[in-house]
């Protein structure tokens, strides 16, 4: 065996591997410190008040001037020498033709061939992170302005519980037949159950379907959804059928134009659909996300697809998100959701027998192969929103624990890492007590709450005992947050029925 290398070389090459582990920044460290403003000459002054917020983020920011007559060889050549070392690229203008726009790509796979895709700017690289790029449809120095306002309003939403809220919407999957009907409505009833069981418990979510035979079957499915789009909450969530017109229900299709007019009282959020054309990049008909993100009031990103996306998309799509969902850290950066989009249609996994049942239900039935239908939806499936946007997400930095005592519930909650500024005795914790039992049906179905009340802090802890209903739900979660000036903390705990 030789014998180990010593010596002043062997020292220089140990020191510089030593400084390039600690102080050389890793391909993703790179990607989050660069970012690039794709963008013509009139929409760089409205996007100054974003331009700086990066900065002061401590982003590197390069800033690339489309001129009208600009080819996409052309952008995508630019994008590609700025982003050479990593980086999240904005495109803030339209693809379509006219002053101000930012040619898009064509597509080259399946139904996507001769269609518009911001896919083809990155075709070719790996789905690593490193590079990340979203566009905001500007058309006029307005929209611009009030699509990059959304997105500072959005950043800027104080923490709190309501902070890590989602909306999900489940629409009808449809049937030529009441058995048809029947067998999908059991079918993604028991998707959206599985999906539910995995969100961790620093998630709340208010539910609603479009199925009778549901737990969560809401009567006037259209009306409520639109309602609660407006409602506070961080991630808004549709899976089901759509055309670029709206979202139909069984009551009342929620159109482009209602899309256009949401008014988020609380803030801008983050809004995924996996229905057909919602992100439809057509001048003559645009897809309903086009207008929801282009109203002045509305989400301030949305992910969706281009085209008519079939079911098993829609599936790998949310198991990507769900692995965000499903942690108790999950990413602050809006490029991290999309990605985990990507990935999910890239290479999800999913059974033979589970993609030849969505197949047969709502895809191609039997003529296009897996493999195929990940290549088009990669093309299909786009962000609408700066990948850089910060998420204004509550940290799990709580301890909380909880023990049941007859019908009572004992709960303790206790500072966690990075709490010093917030734990201070005297101050109050809010904790609820939250059925999420997906199985659960009025006044307990999943997300409904039952109980809630505040602990004073003393010393290194905050107790108190909540009242359990008569009748359990047969899962539970205990949440607890704590809120001071500009920052704020939560903490859960999962909690079954029975002792």
């Amino acid at each position: 065996m030789p014998r180990p290398t010593s010596g002043p070389m062997a020292r220089i090459v140990v020191w510089f591997v030593v400084y390039a582990a600690l102080f050389l920044p890793s391909p993703t460290d790179l990607a989050a410190q660069r970012w690039v403003l794709v963008a013509p000459p009139q929409f760089q002054k409205p996007a100054q008040p974003l331009v700086d917020r990066r900065r002061e983020q401590g982003h590197e920011v390069v800033q690339i001037s489309v001129a009208d007559g600009s080819t996409f060889a052309d952008v995508q050549r630019r994008i590609l020498d700025a982003t050479s070392d990593g980086g999240q690229v904005l495109l803030l203008g339209a693809w379509s033709q006219g002053a101000g726009h930012i040619p898009s790509g064509v597509g080259a796979e399946g139904r996507m061939q001769g269609e518009p895709t911001d896919f083809a700017f990155l075709r070719g690289l790996p789905l690593d992170g490193k590079r990340l790029l979203g566009r905001l449809p500007a058309r006029t120095p307005d929209e611009a302005r009030a699509m990059v306002d959304k997105i500072l309003r959005c950043e800027d939403r104080p923490p709190g519980d309501g902070a890590n809220r989602l909306a999900l919407f489940i629409g009808h999957p449809g049937g030529a037949n009441y058995l048809e009907q029947q067998v999908g409505e059991s079918i993604v009833q028991h998707i959206g159950n599985q999906k539910l069981r995995e969100l961790h418990p620093i998630w709340s979510a208010q539910c609603l379907a479009d199925m009778r035979s549901s737990p969560l079957a809401t009567p006037q499915f259209g009306a409520r959804l639109r309602h609660e789009l407006q409602q506070p909450h961080l991630f808004s969530m549709f899976f089901g059928h759509s055309m670029a017109a709206g979202i139909g229900a069984s009551d009342q299709r929620v159109t482009r134009e209602q899309f256009g007019q949401l008014d988020q009282q609380a803030g801008p959020a983050v809004m995924f659909t996996c229905g057909c054309y919602s992100c439809q990049l057509a001048a003559d008909d645009s897809g309903y996300a086009l207008s929801a993100i282009r109203g002045p009031r509305g989400p301030a990103a949305v992910i969706g697809a281009h085209g008519e996306s079939y079911a098993v998309a829609g599936r790998l799509a949310m198991d990507g998100l769900n692995r965000h969902f499903s942690s108790a850290a999950p990413p602050r950066e809006l490029g991290a959701y999309f990605l985990a989009v990507q990935k999910g249609i890239a290479s999800g996994p999913i059974s033979n027998l589970t993609f030849f049942l969505f197949d047969q239900g709502d895809g191609s039935r039997g003529q296009t192969s897996l493999a195929e239908q990940r290549k088009e939806h990669l093309e299909m499936w786009t962000l609408l929103g700066d990948p850089a946007m910060r998420l204004p997400l509550t940290p799990a930095r709580l301890k909380v624990s909880a023990m049941r005592d007859g019908d009572r519930l004992r709960v303790s909650v206790a500072p966690g890492d990075e709490t010093a500024s917030l734990w201070s005795s005297g101050a109050t914790v809010n904790v609820v007590l939250e059925c999420r039992d997906p199985e659960g049906k009025e006044d307990a179905r999943f997300g409904a709450v039952l109980g809630r009340g505040k602990a004073e802090i003393r010393d290194q802890t905050a107790e108190l005992t909540l009242q359990l209903p008569a009748t359990a739900p047969r899962a539970m979660c205990v949440r607890a947050w704590l809120q001071g000036r500009g920052e704020a903390a939560v903490g859960a705990v999962q909690i079954t029925a029975n002792p």
